[in-house]
Parts: structure tokens; C-alpha cells; sequence
């Protein structure tokens, strides 16, 4: 089906955001089972071509997205409980300010929860993986009637690796001195969100290599374990030491370079 003409078949029930324009095509195949009006359990599967979509303002796009999805949905007590995963083939995206390649860059993503009547999504599971890029895994709750839709999330990072990851970092350091700075290594930890905003980092570095070839900094086997929580009462006793202790950071390398100063093997303890 062309999207942009069944766009057009579903006005009168869907309606994409103001200032969206879509193209492309889908195939979609539903099997679905219940009594009546009410639907009971089923089984979707889509595979998009060709899938570009844009709001008014550039700050979400795709274009030629070539992708498959499956899902699995049956009725709860409450609700729905849902299976889900998507595979990218092609194509690109843009969500501002990140840019991501999905021909070198391909995604595997999959989640898992429940809606409730309230509108409620609950991802007691979710994965999300790109080779030699990143693999991250955790879970989340979203509340479309709350003031902030993410109400809360854990997301393991189990591996950040460098450079390729890298197309998530450089958008972000652009207008800085960092902007032309490199890095090579893995990067793995957890971080927490409440209410949209993070609530706990644990982020260890693996001995990381960052250069920058304007000089502003670079830095050999770089290490360490940043920690940090917003609740300043917090200690580190539920870590698993049986310490009272503070959340401590601690980074170190073997030698570095910032702004010209050439600095020796170091290690740092921050609180």
C-alpha cells in the first residue's frame, strides 16, 4: 500500500501531527481473534519500503527506511500485553540532533509490556542493538497523562563502543571545542530517569583513547567509574560493599593532553 494514499483512507479515524507529510509503502498482515467487537489476541507483521517521513520543522525524519516489524498483542486483565520487534535494512533517520545510516548502521530493537486502560505503557523489557555500536537493554514506564510522558526507565548500557559510536556523541559536541575529537573503547554502566530527568549514573570506562587534533585534550587508556546520584543523601551501601560510603568517582590514564598541558599518569577520586 502507498502510504501517502492510505493516509488519506484513514483521515477520518487517524491523522498524522500537524505539519507531518509521509510517503512510501507498507504490507501489513493482521491475524487477530475475539467475540465480537471485542478483539481477544493476535498477530501483526509489517515491512516498510521506501518510508520517509518529516515534521514541518526538520526535527524528525526518515527517509528511505526500508524495515520490518512483528508483534504479538493478547487482552489482559486490565489491557494489553504486547510483543514487539523491529529490524532495520536500509535507509536513513534523523531525530535532532542525531543522524544515523541504517545501511552501515542496522538496528535491532525489541520491547515487550503492557498497556493499560489508562493509556499507561509499561516495557518491562526492552532491547536495542546495532553491531559493533551499542547494545543496550532495560525498562520503562510511560504515562501519555502525566505531566512528563517518561516516568521512569533503567537503562543498561552494556556496551557503548567506540568509534562507532560515536554518531550519537559528535552531534552534541558540535558547537564546542570537542567538536573534531575522536575515541576508541567501550563505555558500560547504568543510567536511571525519573519523571524524564536522570536520577542515578554508573558508568564505567574501558580503557578508553580520545584525541581531539585541535588539541584541546586527549587522553591514553583512560578509566575509571563515574557514579553519581541527584539525591546528595544517597550513599553507596546498596551497591553490594556493605559500605557506608558516599558515591565516589574515580578515573584515571596513563598520560593525557588538555589545552596544551601535557599531563602524566594520574588518578583521580571525585565525591
Amino acid at each position: 500500500t502507498r502510504l501517502d494514499e492510505f493516509a488519506k483512507l484513514a483521515a477520518p479515524w487517524v491523522t498524522l501531527p500537524d505539519g507531518f507529510s509521509l510517503a512510501g509503502r507498507a504490507d501489513l498482515v493482521v491475524d487477530a481473534e475475539g467475540a465480537g467487537a471485542v478483539g481477544r489476541d493476535g498477530r501483526a507483521e509489517l515491512a516498510l519500503a521506501e518510508f520517509t517521513i518529516a515534521s514541518a520543522d526538520g526535527s524528525i525524519a526518515t527517509d528511505r527506511l526500508a524495515a520490518t516489524a512483528t508483534g504479538t498483542f493478547a487482552s489482559a486483565a486490565d489491557g494489553w500485553r504486547f510483543d514487539l520487534a523491529l529490524r532495520t535494512r536500509d535507509g536513513q533517520g534523523y531525530l535532532d540532533p542525531v543522524f544515523v545510516d541504517f545501511a552501515t548502521h542496522p538496528l535491532e530493537a525489541e520491547a515487550r509490556g503492557t498497556i493499560d486502560g489508562a493509556g499507561r505503557v509499561t516495557l518491562e523489557r526492552f532491547a536495542a542493538r546495532q553491531p559493533d555500536t551499542l547494545a543496550v537493554s532495560g525498562s520503562a514506564l510511560l504515562d501519555p497523562s502525566a505531566a512528563t510522558l517518561l516516568r521512569r526507565a533503567t537503562v543498561d548500557l552494556d556496551a557503548i563502543t567506540f568509534p562507532r559510536a560515536g554518531i550519537y556523541v559528535a552531534p552534541f559536541l558540535a558547537a564546542t571545542d570537542l567538536r573534531n575529537a575522536t575515541a576508541r573503547g567501550t563505555l558500560r554502566g547504568v543510567v536511571e530517569l525519573e519523571n524524564g530527568l536522570p536520577s542515578r549514573l554508573d558508568l564505567a570506562f574501558v580503557e578508553l583513547y580520545v584525541d581531539d587534533p585541535d588539541g584541546a585534550l586527549a587522553f591514553d587508556r583512560l578509566g575509571g567509574r563515574v557514579r553519581w546520584h541527584a539525591d546528595e543523601t544517597r550513599t553507596a551501601t546498596g551497591d553490594g560493599t556493605g559500605t557506608d560510603e558516599p558515591y565516589v568517582t574515580t578515573l584515571g590514564w596513563q598520560q593525557g593532553r588538555l589545552y596544551g598541558v601535557t599531563l602524566g599518569e594520574a588518578r583521580l577520586k571525585l565525591t
